[in-house]
C-alpha cells in the first residue's frame, strides 16, 4: 500500500498522463481516429483511460506503448 506522500504522486502523475493524453487527442478529428493510431480495435478503450469518468489508469507501460505509436519517443 503505498504511503500518503507516494500515492500524492501517483495521483498527480496519472493525471499529467491523463492530461497528456488529452491534448493528444484534440488533433483527432474523432477518438475513433487515435484508437486506430494507438493499436486499438475499440475506442471505448480511450473513453475508460480519458473519459469524463475514467476507470483505467494509464500504465508506465501504456504510456510509453503510446509515445512510441504516436512517433513522440
Amino acid at each position: 500500500m503505498a504511503t500518503g506522500n507516494a500515492k500524492k504522486h501517483l495521483d498527480r502523475l496519472a493525471q499529467t498522463r491523463r492530461s497528456n493524453l488529452l491534448r493528444v487527442a484534440e488533433r483527432y478529428k474523432t477518438q475513433r481516429e487515435l484508437a486506430k493510431v494507438l493499436g486499438f480495435s475499440q475506442p471505448s478503450y480511450l473513453s475508460q483511460l480519458i473519459g469524463p469518468r475514467p476507470s483505467r489508469p494509464i500504465t508506465e507501460r501504456s504510456a510509453r506503448l503510446f509515445e512510441a505509436r504516436l512517433g513522440l519517443a
